[in-house]
């Protein structure tokens, strides 16, 4: 009965110390590494008609989508390459950049928006606010 303990004592402690050093973590979805990295994770925009350009490091992306607070935007194009919301528009410059613009925001409230970038079945994000008046 010792013996037996013994064994799985032994067996439970070579898998615990197998997992603890094979197992990375990881900062993006999916087993990868950050392939897209944004320069900037995280941009604020005015409450009046604004833009920002947000560079990679990377390139062979393209842009997943735009989640709100309302509903989540696809791309409509072929390319992926362009997502129109209610109140924003996120466009690809090149293979090293993407353009978010927004219209006036004439409420009280902030609006949020997150850019869902791919690469593969990687995902990167980016989340944009603009200010309320």
């Amino acid at each position: 009965m010792k013996k037996n303990r013994l064994i799985q004592f032994t067996l439970l402690s070579v898998l615990f110390i197998f997992f603890a050093t094979t197992c990375k973590e990881v900062g993006v979805d999916g087993k990868c590494s950050d392939n897209i990295n944004p320069k900037k994770r995280n941009v604020t925009l005015s409450s009046s008609e604004d833009s920002v350009v947000i560079e990679t490091k990377r390139q062979f992306w393209w842009i997943d989508g735009v989640n709100s607070e309302e509903e989540y935007y696809y791309t409509r194009n072929e390319k992926r390459d362009t997502v129109y919301g209610d109140w924003f528009v996120v466009t690809k410059e090149s293979d090293y950049s993407f353009k978010i613009k927004v219209r006036e925001n004439d409420t009280e409230d902030d609006r949020k928006i997150n850019v869902i970038l791919q690469a593969g079945n990687c995902f990167d994000y980016v989340t944009a606010t603009q200010i309320g008046k």
